[in-house]
């Protein structure tokens, strides 16, 4: 089925290879004219649609972002408004997932995987400190991680817990840290 444009094409184009047809009247083209230019408006008004539905959605999308982006500026974390008891239940909680058991490994694995588990949470926690503990002859017999835990309590105050998680050695004498066990706890 051909379009009005098509139609009027092919009658232009018997008109010249000389048909015998009638020449289209002035009317005509100016009615022609205006159906394409009422056609070009309307593609155009639709584009200008589509823009800005298009940029309504990256509008939500950018907002929705900058509100991602802003509560990590303020650095909430899941510990932010329950009260202290809760906070060190929860942290404690994960702790515990990683401290059963005698471990046997040289690059202190479930030790990395408390910190990994705290920051998958949504716990902030900070390390300050790690030391060895030795014995009389210098061999270490066990390692300290001293950490931090800050959030806003149910009062909206900032609430810090200190937490400590020591690997113990319990293998020979001579390399105690072999195989270690581990606790954890915050308070």
């Amino acid at each position: 089925m051909n379009s009005r444009e098509d139609m009027i094409a092919d009658r232009v184009a018997l008109e010249v290879s000389g048909s015998g047809l009638p020449l289209m009247e002035d009317d005509e083209w100016k009615a022609l004219e205006h159906q394409k230019d009422d056609n070009f408006k309307k593609r155009e008004h639709e584009k200008a649609e589509k823009r800005r539905m298009i940029q309504k959605r990256l509008h939500k999308r950018e907002s929705s972002e900058i509100l991602k982006v802003a509560k990590n500026l303020l650095a909430m974390t899941v510990l932010d408004g329950m009260t202290r008891q809760k906070a060190v239940k929860k942290v404690n909680g994960v702790l515990s997932r990683y401290t059963k058991g005698l471990f046997k490994d040289d690059a202190w694995v479930p030790v990395n995987a408390i910190w990994k588990a705290l920051d998958d949470e949504g716990i902030d926690s900070t390390l300050e400190n790690t030391k060895y503990d030795t014995n009389r002859d210098g061999v270490p017999t066990s390692k300290t991680w001293k950490f931090r835990v800050d959030f806003l309590n149910d009062k909206g105050k900032p609430t810090v817990l200190f937490g400590v998680v020591v690997a113990a050695g319990c293998s020979s004498v001579e390399s105690p840290l072999d195989k270690y066990d581990l606790v954890g706890y915050v308070s």
